[in-house]
Formats: C-alpha cells, structure tokens, sequence
C-alpha cells in the first residue's frame, strides 16, 4: 500500500478539468481584453482621434458586441455540452481506479472494517499483479447484530478487488472456504469453493454540486429537484 496515484490518471484527469477551466477564463480574459484596449486607447487620445476622423461610436460598439456574441456562443457549448461530458467521464475514470484506490489504501497483516463496521477484511500479502494472497472475510449481515444472529466467515487461498460498472468494489476469491453459522451453536455449514465474490463496498449516491455538474443539459432541465 503505497499511496501514490497513477501518473497516467492524473494526466487524464487533468486534462478532463480543462474544458470547465476554458468555459470559466474565456469571458473574463474577453472582458479583460476590451477593458484594456479601450483604457489604453482612451490614455493614448486614439478614440478621440479615431471619432474626430469619422469613424462612428456604434461601430466601435458593435465589434466588441461580435466578440461577445462569440464568446457566449463558445462559452455555452462548453458549459452545456462539453464541461457535463467532460465531468462524466472523470466519473467513469474514477470508478476504473476504485480497486486500484482501495489496494493501495491497505497494508498487509492488518484488518480493516467495511459497510458501517459490519465486514473485517483482512489480507496476508500482495503479489507482484496486486493480487491479494491469504484473504479473510468475516461478515455480520445485520447493522445491529445480537448473540444469536449467524456469521459468515471466508478465507481463501488468493483473490483480486475488482470495481463493478456500477459503482461497487467487489473481491473475487478463488480455492477457499466458507463457513455460515452463529458462535456458541453447532449449526455451522460449511462450504468449498473454487471462485466466490463478495460485495466489500456499495457506492454511494451522488449528489451535491459534482453530480448535477456531470449531468447532462437536457436531464438536466428535466430534473425536478431544486
């Protein structure tokens, strides 16, 4: 468990913050623009001079409307289109990593808890492939357990976290045991099994500002929330 973040994704994640850095910075450099060549012009006596040789105000005028007509038009396709798009796909890059995340946030020979406390995970050590060597999972399946409720235990012999298309980090087992009952009774029930997964860690919805930022435009005006 090193910690480090992939070179290769915080290019890419880089590069997807471009497009909402572009839809921000083109109005105000814009703005900026017109401020500054209109005081230079106003310090340097050229808009007496250019009005005293005929040439009118409105045209003036309507050459920085043009190229704010232009920048409004950039701007909106940008915001609208390309920033939501853009932000959906740093969201489908970030599900990709969450394995990746979750295997460099453990360290070997510790236990680590998961869904609200109510699954240990522990694994011996990693190969050289991140695989996960000497795996255990002891699982309570209720939130508010008592003496009697069951228990499900499972070692196995390796295993890989994999990140699901929705969202959620699975680990995969392969050639382990698992065994089903509750401590003090002898009504266990014990299983071999050659390939077996568990759930370690549901997504969580999405919400806030993030998630209406990668919404598109049109889903967008259909949501009904405020």
């Amino acid at each position: 468990a090193t910690g480090e973040l992939s070179p290769a994704l915080l290019m890419q994640l880089i590069g997807l913050q471009l497009p909402d850095l572009f839809a921000f910075m083109l109005p105000l450099a814009l703005f900026l623009s017109i401020l500054l060549v209109i005081s230079r012009c106003s310090v340097e006596q050229e808009l007496v001079a250019m009005f005293s040789i005929g040439v009118p105000w409105r045209r003036f005028v309507t050459l920085c409307l043009g190229l704010s007509t232009v920048s409004v038009i950039i701007t909106s396709f940008f915001t609208l289109v390309v920033v939501p798009y853009a932000c959906h796909l740093k969201d489908q890059l970030i599900k990709q990593e969450e394995s990746v995340a979750l295997i460099q946030t453990l360290s070997p020979g510790r236990f680590y808890s998961f869904q609200g406390d109510r699954l240990v995970f522990y694994v011996e050590d990693f190969t050289d492939k991140k695989e996960l060597k000497e795996v255990f999972i002891a699982e309570q399946p209720k939130a508010h357990p008592d003496e009697k409720d069951p228990w499900t235990v499972v070692s196995a012999k390796h295993g890989k976290i994999v990140a699901h298309h929705s969202g959620h980090v699975y680990v995969e087992l392969v050639k382990g045991h698992r065994y089903d009952g509750t401590p003090g009774f002898q009504d266990y029930m014990a299983i071999d099994f050659q390939s077996y997964g568990k759930l370690i860690e549901k997504k969580r919805p999405q919400e806030g500002l993030y998630y209406y930022s990668a919404m598109p435009t049109r889903m967008l005006l259909q949501d009904k929330n405020p």
